[in-house]
C-alpha cells in the first residue's frame, strides 16, 4: 500500500506512507492549505487493485 499526499506549494514535499500493512495506511496530514492531490496505489502481488488520485479542495 502507497499513500501520497501533495499540495500546490511547491517549497514544501510531498507526504508518504508506504509498505505492508496489515490493516490500513495513514494518516496522513498536511500543515497549509486546502489545495492539492492525493495519490493511493495498493497492490495484491504483482495486480494493480488501486490506482487513483483525488483533488483535493478547490484549487483555482
Amino acid at each position: 500500500m502507497r499513500l501520497k499526499l501533495a499540495d500546490n506549494y511547491t517549497s514544501i514535499p510531498d507526504v508518504e506512507d508506504s509498505g505492508t500493512f496489515s490493516s490500513y495506511a495513514g494518516p496522513l496530514s498536511r500543515n497549509r492549505g486546502y489545495c492539492g492531490q492525493a495519490y493511493s496505489n495498493m497492490k495484491i502481488g504483482a495486480e494493480n487493485v488501486v490506482d487513483n488520485y483525488l483533488t483535493v479542495g478547490a484549487c483555482n
